[in-house]
């Protein structure tokens, strides 16, 4: 389907650009995620739900959709490192607990989150930022890794009657699994 790129900002440089947009149907292809924690059925409930509605930046012009169902597997993971590594984006609750779980063995990327407001009626909105570890990364400590959860994106400088009608959240919290690191254990 045709579409028409308009920049936020418009000058003569930044003209408005059509551009085509197709739809890749993956056979025998899905997205999976792992879970872990006490309240799986808010979980299915959502999924329920957007597996109706979509989900992702294009869900306003019918993509998104899905079927999902639930599996259980169980990994075969080292035992006795003293290293874990994240397998989604980690933001630490605060940084004197992160201080203790990087050390010169450790091994980290940042990546820069944030963009646009989804919701309909504010996608002109920019939300605000926020830094976390990307996955693969490598942390030193054996036990569970607390990450930060609802971390409030909506931006504060906004006139009341551009704010959204609800906050706008990015969760910070991930699973970890134990690591060997090959060279140093």
């Amino acid at each position: 389907s045709e579409r028409v790129a308009i920049p936020r900002e418009r000058n003569d440089e930044n003209q408005s650009k059509p551009f085509y947009m197709e739809r890749i149907y993956f056979t025998n292809g899905g997205l999976y995620f792992l879970v872990s924690g006490d309240e799986l059925n808010k979980l299915e409930a959502a999924l329920n739900f957007l597996q109706y509605e979509g989900f992702g930046t294009d869900r306003n012009v019918g993509n998104g959709f899905f079927k999902w169902h639930r599996k259980e597997i169980s990994l075969n993971v080292p035992t006795g490192s003293a290293y874990s590594a994240c397998l989604g984006l980690y933001c630490p609750t605060d940084k004197t607990k992160v201080q203790l779980e990087v050390n010169d063995k450790s091994s980290y990327e940042l990546v820069k989150r944030g963009g646009w407001i989804t919701t309909p009626g504010y996608q002109t909105i920019e939300k605000n930022s926020i830094y976390m570890f990307t996955e693969g990364s490598i942390f030193y400590k054996k036990d569970h890794i607390d990450g930060k959860g609802n971390i409030d994106l909506t931006p504060a400088t906004l006139p009341i009657e551009m704010k959204p009608s609800h906050p706008i959240y990015r969760c910070g919290r991930t699973l970890f699994i134990p690591v060997k690191l090959l060279h140093y254990e």
